[in-house]
């Protein structure tokens, strides 16, 4: 989807008839992991109680399904962690949209400020669209991670355009960054 990576196994969403497996898989793995003393993994020593459903689902070349089929995995997902413990938490996937957005600013006017060389614009139109359908979802999800890829006063921007964005679907949760590095898109 951009001209810049490529990966080798990016993520596909499983086929409608494998929904189930996909649930047990998620109920097994928080099972194994949560440390509630209920088939638990043999000396466990600490549990985990927080997960990420998928990594930079908007389209990009981790994950080749669309947002519609991000959103069902999604629902499944959290159904099946909090059936297995109610007190998991689970990450909105983590966006990342470079530092394109900009409360302050409509995000088509920053996009159209990429060098199509490197980005295509198209592409960064439909990560938008993506992480607004995404953040609509609030019942299926506990917090939102955003990867922070370019300088700093990005974080700034990408967490008020996350807040106003929740706000408009009449919620607020927790933001946090995930990945983390320095590198400007504009």
């Amino acid at each position: 989807d951009t001209n810049l990576f490529q990966l080798k196994n990016p993520s596909l969403p499983p086929k409608k008839e494998y929904q189930k497996d996909y649930s047990d898989f998620i109920s097994n793995i928080v099972e194994r992991y949560d440390g509630d003393g209920n088939n638990d993994m043999p000396n466990l020593k600490y549990p985990i109680l927080s997960y990420e459903i998928e990594t930079e689902a908007q389209g990009s070349f981790h994950w080749l399904g669309t947002a519609e089929e991000y959103t069902d995995l999604l629902k499944v997902a959290y159904v099946a962690a909090k059936k297995a413990n109610p007190r998991v938490q689970i990450t909105l996937t983590g966006f990342w949209i470079g530092d394109v957005l900009n409360p302050g600013e409509p995000y088509e006017k920053r996009i159209e400020m990429l060098d199509e060389k490197m980005f295509v614009k198209k592409n960064w139109y439909k990560y938008v669209r993506s992480f607004q359908k995404f953040l609509k979802e609030k019942n299926y999800f506990d917090k939102v991670e955003f990867h922070s890829l370019e300088d700093y006063p990005a974080i700034y921007t990408a967490v008020e355009w996350i807040r106003q964005e929740m706000k408009q679907n009449g919620y607020e949760k927790p933001i946090y960054v995930g990945d983390a590095c320095a590198t400007p898109t504009l």
